[in-house]
């Protein structure tokens, strides 16, 4: 079974020709966009925060991993992605803390945790129910509450950075 936090792709740019840049850019950073084939600004306080798990059989329910957020943020959406459609059901919920040990605040209500039934993925960006506040050097817990015939999972949590 594998694990990972966190997905890097990279392109190289070798000047500023294909910079797409119109507009004010504070705060920005630039992204590579290979739809386009153009680096583009986008808003550098958003970031996700991701992890997923591989696994020959049926993923099994239980804590997955731990991230530690160095930085004030609020979380402003999920996507879930699995590797089956046929009768799948999967849901994940998050804990936070400022201890390893004891992880008692929960950010989502049961019916808002992120889920997936008979879909290939799933997301929302609206978290009515959500405690979106992460603060400095919080932890945040992943768990797999339900699992039915998924063997891959993905998810990301996307967040926006608070900028000083």
């Amino acid at each position: 079974m594998q694990f990972g936090v966190g997905i890097s792709l990279a392109q190289n740019l070798n000047d500023l020709t294909d910079v797409n840049t119109a507009g004010v850019a504070d705060n920005y950073i630039i992204l590579y966009n290979s739809n386009t084939g153009l680096w583009e600004a986008v808003n550098g306080s958003q970031d996700v925060i991701g992890f997923f798990v591989i696994s020959g059989n049926e993923i099994t329910t239980g804590p997955k991993t731990f991230r530690e957020v160095p930085f004030d943020c609020n979380i402003i959406g999920w996507k879930l992605v699995v590797d089956t459609v046929t009768s799948n059901t999967l849901k994940v919920s998050i804990q936070k803390t400022t201890d390893y040990t004891i992880f008692t605040e929960v950010i989502t209500t049961e019916n808002d945790k992120p889920q997936i039934n008979n879909l290939k993925s799933a997301e929302d960006f609206s978290l009515e129910n959500w405690n979106t506040t992460i603060t400095k050097d919080e932890i945040l817990r992943f768990t797999i509450d339900t699992s039915s015939n998924v063997k891959q999972m993905h998810f990301f949590l996307t967040i926006e950075r608070d900028i000083p």
